[in-house]
This record gives structure tokens, sequence and C-alpha cells, in this order.
């Protein structure tokens, strides 16, 4: 009996921490390209999280070595679409920018509930400005437990994401 009440605490345990990752292969980026990074669109209900998962994903790809190219084109705000996607691509290619990732926040929030464990869900697209196609893809989902934020999460999440972009000839 004893063994059974442990079996299951620990299969709860385990549980409550749980990710997904739905990453493409490794994908290399030379030190002379040039890369973008859009806000991405928030489709979750925590407002600015779409500008919160750009600011980690910038860090990341710094910390990675990537040429980041920052540019004005949105406002500090989440209200864009597809179509302004679209249209900003079309705007950094001819602004010689090699790379652009963009992407979703599908979720950034606490989970209801005695333990409100944080949950973040992201979909990341690596964009080739030179060919117009998507190069790389990764969509993943991460809980952790009560006491970890959501940014916590968003972070070990992304670098997680990022882990397939690789510096050509570093």
């Amino acid at each position: 009996m004893n063994n059974k009440i442990i079996f299951v605490l620990l299969s709860v345990f385990l549980m409550s921490c749980s990710s997904y990752h739905n990453i493409s292969s490794e994908y290399n980026i030379t030190p002379s390209d040039k890369v973008s990074v859009l806000p991405l669109i928030n489709n979750s209900e925590y407002p600015m999280s779409g500008l919160k998962a750009k600011s980690i994903i910038e860090s990341e790809l710094y910390l990675k070595k990537i040429n980041i190219v920052n540019f004005e084109v949105i406002e500090e705000n989440e209200g864009f679409s597809e179509k302004d996607i679209k249209q900003i691509l079309t705007d950094l290619k001819n602004k010689d920018i090699s790379y652009a990732f963009y992407g979703y926040v599908n979720e950034w929030r606490y989970k209801a509930g005695i333990d409100s464990e944080p949950a973040v869900s992201i979909t990341l697209n690596l964009y080739d400005l030179k060919n117009d196609r998507v190069v790389w893809t990764a969509s993943s989902s991460k809980t952790s437990l009560s006491y970890s934020s959501t940014g916590v999460v968003a972070q070990k999440l992304i670098n997680s994401m990022l882990s397939k972009i690789i510096i050509k000839g570093k």
C-alpha cells in the first residue's frame, strides 16, 4: 500500500512539470547574416506577451552572437495582424536583411487552481527573406511548478527552441 501512494505522488509531481517540443532540424546561419525579430502575434489572453517573447528571443540570439538588426516598424502594442507581418517581411527584404523570426504566443498564463502553474506555448518561424520561404520552425509548450514565473518558463522554452539554430563557422 505504501509503494502505491509513493508511486501516485511521484507521478503527480513528474506530470506537473511537462513540456512538448516539435522543432525542425538544425539550421545554420553565418555570422554575416543580418537577422530581425518581429514581435510575436499574441493569441493568449495575457497582454504584451508577444513583445515579452520577442525580447527573450533577441536576448538568446545575442548570446549566440547572431547579428540582430532592430527596426522601428511596429508600435509598442500588439494590434498587428498576419497581413502586417507579411508587409513587414517585404519591408525587411528591401533593407538587405537575410532572415526574420516571427511567430505566435499561443499561451502565456497561470493555470487556474490551487497551484497556479505557469504555462507557455510558442510557435516560432525563421523566414529566409532572400528566398521567400520558411526555413526553420518550432512549436513548443511548457508548464512548471507553481513557484516559477511565466517569464522563467518562457526563457527555458525559447532557449530550448533556439538550440537548433547554429552559427556556421563558429
